[in-house]
């Protein structure tokens, strides 16, 4: 409402109930003979994580981040741009693409500009691959991202990245790493991704 400090209301439910009466008949199994079909087995594939999906052409995926990096860059600065969202939704796409080597070679690039900084820490966690969470991690125990930049990107990562045994490892590493246990952010969102 905008009668209300902030936009905020405030609602208080009451209710009352009486307690009327108890039975004590038994629910019985139904006496049925029931065929065994074996135990369930899960199985997970393996394929390239393809949501959101942009068809485009990838000849060299590094220097095509780069460009797109540079394009977001240029062009959002007073404003967002009119193709700042598909060209977002390519960029995680090539993120997807390139290996853990490529993008640790464009953050080396970028990581003292903070225009360019700001968009890589934004698309890597919706990679939603285990290379997110490991680069984000190597990041932050390296001294290379803020506890604010990595509770922002952790907590996306660890959201958006498929549960897998490789994930499970990289999750029980951070819960159990001295640093990540000393703040309580970070802490929080490593057990919550665990």
């Amino acid at each position: 409402p905008f009668n209300e400090m902030a936009g905020a209301a405030q609602m208080e439910a009451r209710q009352v109930l009486t307690f009327v009466e108890i039975q004590n008949i038994a629910v019985h199994p139904i006496q049925a003979d029931y065929i065994a079909r074996g135990s369930l087995a899960y199985e997970f594939a393996t394929e390239l994580l393809q949501t959101p999906i942009q068809l485009m052409r990838i000849s060299n995926a590094e220097a095509q981040i780069v460009e797109i990096l540079e394009h977001l860059v240029a062009n959002n600065i007073a404003a967002v741009h009119e193709d700042a969202p598909l060209k977002f939704v390519e960029l995680i796409q090539l993120l997807r693409v390139a290996s853990f080597e490529s993008i640790e070679a464009i953050w080396a690039q970028f990581k003292a500009k903070p225009a360019f900084r700001r968009w890589i820490l934004d698309a890597v966690p919706a990679i939603g691959t285990p290379v997110a969470v490991r680069f984000l991690k190597e990041k932050f125990l390296a001294g290379e991202v803020t506890e604010a930049e990595a509770a922002e990107a952790l907590l996306a990562a660890v959201q958006l990245v498929r549960a897998d045994l490789e994930t499970i490892q990289l999750a029980a590493t951070l819960v159990f790493h001295p640093r990540i246990q000393e703040i309580p952010a970070l802490r929080e969102i490593a057990m919550l991704g665990y």
